[in-house]
């Protein structure tokens, strides 16, 4: 009996867990940690973005490149559905990003295709696609940081 009553404690504990979990999610973050979490994340695809170019370009000098120099490309950026209801200027700045990731992610494919080919040498013009595809994260990249800095600045 006592192990029966030790489950339904475990059990009465869970649920208030999940309740609280859910409450949580109904609640947005402080619109600072917002904007470091979308910084952090911008940031993080921004290096991302640095390594792709960086192995297109050696490709392109002429220059080896391993399978090992794998071009990691970041997870989407997806707020909590309380985030974006409460700072709408997030939603634009998720989806900048989210849009870089996406080119960055044809980017890498294009590697992950090449190094699953028998061939030695990476035509160039594969190379210059793979860079071309990199370099497309720019203009998202750029308004995702813009648009942030308007954010932080009308905030602070």
């Amino acid at each position: 009996m006592v192990k029966g009553v030790g489950w339904l404690v475990l059990a009465g504990f869970l649920v208030l867990a999940g309740c609280n979990m859910r409450a949580s999610d109904k609640t947005a973050r402080s619109q600072s940690a917002v904007q470091d979490d979308l910084a952090a994340r911008l940031d993080e695809v921004q290096a991302s973005q640095v390594a792709a170019l960086d192995l297109w370009d050696r490709l392109i000098a002429g220059e080896t490149a391993s399978c090992q120099d794998n071009i990691v490309v970041p997870a989407p950026v997806t707020l909590p559905a309380s985030d974006r209801a409460a700072y709408p200027q997030a939603v634009s700045i998720q989806d900048h990003i989210n849009t870089a990731i996406t080119c960055l992610s044809e980017s890498a494919g294009l590697w992950s295709l090449e190094c699953a080919d028998a061939r030695e040498i990476v035509p160039l013009s594969t190379a210059a696609e793979g860079r071309a595809t990199a370099l497309a994260a720019d203009d998202s990249l750029a308004e995702a940081r813009r648009l942030l800095a308007e954010w932080v600045v009308s905030t602070g």
